[in-house]
Formats: C-alpha cells, structure tokens, sequence
C-alpha cells in the first residue's frame, strides 16, 4: 500500500513538473497566438466580412483592415464563427474561408418578420505561414447583426 501511495505520489509530482514546464516554454516561445473579434462593420457589404471590436489579437494576427487572419506559425487551429441574423429575412448564413475555399457554412434560419436567429460553426484545420483565413460568402449580410463574432487559435504548432 505505501509503495502504491509514494507511485501516485511521484506520478503527480511528474505530471505537476510537466504542466509547469509546458506553461513555461509556451509564455517563453510566444506560442499563445489567437483572436477574438465582435461587431459586424453593417457601415460596408465589403468582402470578406468585417468586424469592428477586438477583444483579443496576439501578434496582431488578425488584419482589421483587410478582414483577414493570416498565419505566421504553421499548426493546428481553432476556428469559430457565430452568424446572427436580425428580422427582415428567413436566413443568412456565411462561411469559414481559407485560402478563398469555403470549408465550414454556418446558416440561421428564422421568421422573416420576428426575433433573431444564430447559426455557429466551428473549424478545426491545419495551417501553414502565409495561408488566410476570413468569413465570406454571406448570405443576407445586410441582416447580420453586430453581435455575430468570429474566433480563432493555435491549438499545437508545427515542431
């Protein structure tokens, strides 16, 4: 029993010393690269679509001003749209475009003259240096509300 409980006890020392070193050589190699923006700019129909509020742009990878979200270290990401539609319509829906190919549509659909409706979406895909990714090819675009948001993270780089 006292073999088996100084076992578990070295095992959770191991695995403390490997999440602290993890959280070490993330901070130390800049590796926590992401965004988070909010807020539809319903001032333009521009392409691909744009947002207005950043609540979060590590290593300014998201360009405002081109809509874009261009990678600068090769991995594995994660990506999230939430399209809101307002009345006026039945349904508006856009898509998550890398490289200018749609690979996730997410669509919201609803009474045309009632209430709001959302669609989300999420992407998980890897990039390489260089490759964009953006919301595009919407659907109704003159009914997305404010509030549709678009996001996106590192989850494990390229070695």
């Amino acid at each position: 029993m006292d073999k088996l409980l100084r076992q578990l006890h070295d095992m959770k020392s191991n695995l403390s010393s490997l999440i602290i070193n993890n959280r070490r050589q993330i901070s130390d190699n800049g590796i926590q690269l992401g965004f988070s923006l909010q807020n539809v700019n319903k001032s333009t129909s521009s392409h691909p679509l744009k947002f207005t509020t950043v609540r979060f742009n590590s290593g300014n990878m998201f360009n405002m001003s081109s809509g874009k979200f261009v990678c600068k270290r090769a991995g594995l990401y994660f990506f999230s749209t939430t399209i809101v539609r307002e009345p006026g319509i039945t349904q508006s829906y856009c898509s998550i475009v890398v490289n200018h190919v749609n690979l996730q549509t997410t669509v919201g659909y609803g009474s045309s003259t009632t209430g709001y409706s959302s669609g989300s979406t999420v992407l998980v895909y890897h990039l390489n240096i260089g490759d964009r990714v953006f919301v595009d090819d919407c659907y109704g675009a003159d009914h997305i509300a404010w509030t549709s948001s678009f996001s996106g993270f590192l989850i494990v780089p390229d070695q």
